[in-house]
């Protein structure tokens, strides 16, 4: 903890440090969010081939300073674990976008661990059943909506 408060205030310094091809390298990584090898050739480094800049990337995002430096810019995107989790909640919540919803929702399962070799057959299910949502328009979404209320009013009323 103690280390990370000192990398957040050093943030010039490590800056600093940085040649000006990594800082740009930095920069486009966290700010538009491409691939290591996209950063490589956008900050200005000329390699010969692919493997070349995935080489130069790979040892980029080794580098502690080069790290630290783009954990620090995506403080400042507001790119944190809060952040993330925060707009992972809204793609659940939301309903305009069921297929959205759905990966969200699977995100979800996979980050904290609930697909086994059981819930896996099961959650195939699921996204068939939202895909098929996904894909029906306004108005037969509406009806579907309006059965489900019939169904369940009818099932209370039992």
């Amino acid at each position: 903890m103690e280390k990370d408060i000192k990398r957040q205030n050093d943030s010039l310094p490590l800056m600093a440090q940085l040649s000006k091809k990594e800082k740009i390298f930095c920069e486009i990584y966290a700010q538009f969010g491409v691939t290591g090898i996209e950063a490589v050739y956008l900050a200005g480094y000329k390699p010969n081939n692919k493997n070349t800049a995935y080489s130069i990337a790979s040892e980029n995002l080794r580098k502690p300073k080069i790290s630290a430096y783009i954990k620090h810019l995506y403080r400042d995107y507001k790119f944190t674990d809060e952040d993330i989790m925060n707009e992972h909640l809204y793609l659940i919540r939301q309903s305009h976008d069921l297929t959205a919803k759905a990966r969200g929702i699977d995100m979800y399962y996979k980050k904290n661990g609930y697909y086994s070799q059981k819930n896996v057959e099961a959650s195939s299910v699921t996204t068939v059943i939202v895909t098929q949502y996904s894909e029906m328009s306004e108005s037969q979404l509406e009806e579907r909506y309006e059965a489900l209320k019939r169904k369940q009013l009818e099932q209370h009323s039992l």
